[in-house]
C-alpha cells in the first residue's frame, strides 16, 4: 500500500483492492501505484493523475465483473428509453418554444444520438477498439442527469417526466461506463495467464 503524499487516493486503492482476484492484488495496484508515481503524476499533476487512476480503478472493476455481459441487455433498454425521452423533449420544446429551446432542443438531439450510437454500438457488436469513444459521453450524460435530477428536486414545481429522463440519463452514463469499450472477460489477463 501506498502511504506516502505522491500516491494515489487510499480509498480509491481500497475500492481497486476489493474488487480484485486475491491472487492479482498486490501486483495490479503496485504497478498502477509505481506508474501513478513515477510516469502520470510528474507529467500531469495532482487532479488529472488522481483522475487517471479513477479511471483505472473504474476500468478494472468492469473488466472483473462476472456477468460483463449481462450489462449488455440492460444498457439496450436504457439507451432505448433515453432515445426516446430525449427525441419526445426535442419535439416538444419545438412545439412549446420555451425561452432558451434552441439550446434544449440541441442538448436532448445530442442526447439522443449518443442513444442511438450506443445501441447501434451494442447491437453491431463493435468491440473494444470501437467503443472505447463511447465512454467518453457517458460523463457528460452522467453530468446531464445528475443536474436535471437536482434542479427538478429544488424547483418550485416537480416534474414527473423530468425526474424520469434524468434517472434514465445517469443509468444509461452508469452502465456505458460499465460495460463499453472494454475487453471481453475472456480476452483479461486477471488469472495471471495470458489470453490465447
Amino acid at each position: 500500500m501506498n502511504t506516502g503524499v505522491n500516491a494515489p487516493p487510499r480509498w480509491a486503492e481500497c475500492l481497486l483492492e476489493r474488487l480484485l482476484p486475491a491472487r492479482n492484488r498486490q501486483t495490479i495496484t503496485g504497478d498502477l501505484g509505481e506508474e501513478y508515481v513515477e510516469v502520470i503524476l510528474p507529467r500531469s499533476g495532482s487532479l488529472l493523475a488522481d483522475l487517471w487512476y479513477l479511471r483505472q480503478v473504474f476500468s478494472l472493476a468492469a473488466c472483473s465483473l462476472p456477468a460483463h455481459r449481462a450489462l449488455s441487455a440492460p444498457l439496450l433498454i436504457a439507451s432505448t428509453w433515453t432515445l426516446i425521452c430525449a427525441a419526445w423533449l426535442a419535439f416538444m420544446e419545438s412545439i412549446l418554444q420555451h425561452p432558451g429551446y434552441p439550446a434544449r432542443i440541441g442538448l436532448a438531439v445530442t442526447i439522443a444520438l449518443i442513444g442511438f450510437a450506443t445501441i447501434l454500438a451494442r447491437l453491431l457488436r463493435l468491440g473494444f477498439r470501437r467503443e472505447r469513444w463511447l465512454w467518453a459521453a457517458a460523463v457528460p450524460l452522467l453530468a446531464f442527469g445528475c443536474y436535471a435530477f437536482v434542479h427538478n428536486m429544488l424547483s418550485a414545481h416537480f416534474e414527473g417526466f423530468t425526474f424520469l429522463l434524468s434517472l434514465s440519463f445517469v443509468l444509461q452514463g452508469a452502465l456505458m461506463l460499465l460495460s463499453l469499450g472494454r475487453p471481453a472477460p475472456s480476452t483479461l489477463p486477471l488469472d495471471g495467464k495470458s489470453a490465447s
